[in-house]
């Protein structure tokens, strides 16, 4: 059964397996607080490269925000990513 897994998970589309990283991401930096690219990266077995490709989209979205202080890269949610995460969905503005 297992080989079946591995082989259902290979044929999954690739924009599938990466939106479940992001959201594994997006959950690592909400729950463990703020983190490191490279923390991020071990907590989720993942490459420090694609820790930092999912952190990006992460903070381009405006789940997340990104400090810099000198080579280290720290990762914290914001309040729209918190409030997703606890399954509140933010009210669009009255037009």
């Amino acid at each position: 059964m297992s080989g079946r897994r591995g082989r259902d998970r290979a044929e999954a589309p690739a924009v599938v397996r990466r939106r479940g990283v992001q959201a594994a991401a997006e959950e690592t930096i909400a729950t463990h607080g703020p983190c490191s690219t490279k923390d991020l990266a071990t907590h989720l077995d993942i490459s420090t490269a694609s820790a930092s490709e999912h952190a990006t989209v992460l903070a381009d979205s405006g789940l997340t925000t990104k400090d810099r202080t000198g080579r280290t890269v720290t990762h914290r949610p914001t309040p729209l990513g918190q409030a997703l995460l606890a399954g509140h969905l933010p009210t669009p503005p009255a037009e």
